[in-house]
């Protein structure tokens, strides 16, 4: 199977945002971070307007990192004010290797609204 074109799935991914229901979970694949980073760009200006945004690098250590299991699950639930949750978990491979069974059970239990954005350079 032939790799997508990473130009033409930005152009998909704007026509996709642009439409009522863009949908709310994004996973945003490839090894050239200059296409994800745009691509990332499309989803905060798609969403970080609507809500609490909380964007996560998984490179990075420190307090944030021991809290990602918490983000998730909070995705779950509507805020407290009713504005809408955008997490961004950028270069996330290890995020997704120690969480990943979360991410499993979470996919059908996010609350409309919310979002969830996964940035890999590779699925495996």
């Amino acid at each position: 199977m032939a790799a997508p074109h990473p130009q033409r799935e930005l152009e998909r991914l704007e026509k996709q945002l642009a439409s009522k229901s863009p949908g709310q979970v994004f996973v945003i694949q490839g090894q050239c971070r200059w296409f994800r980073d745009r691509a990332l760009d499309l989803l905060r200006a798609r969403f970080a307007e609507q809500g609490q945004v909380i964007d996560l690098d998984g490179k990075e250590t420190g307090g944030a990192q021991a809290d990602v299991g918490q983000f998730l699950l909070d995705l779950r639930t509507p805020d407290l004010f009713g504005a809408a949750k955008f997490l961004l978990l950028r270069q996330g491979e290890r995020i997704l290797k120690t969480h990943g069974k979360l991410f499993a059970e979470l996919l059908d239990h996010i609350v409309p609204g919310n979002v969830l954005v996964l940035d890999v350079a590779k699925l495996d």
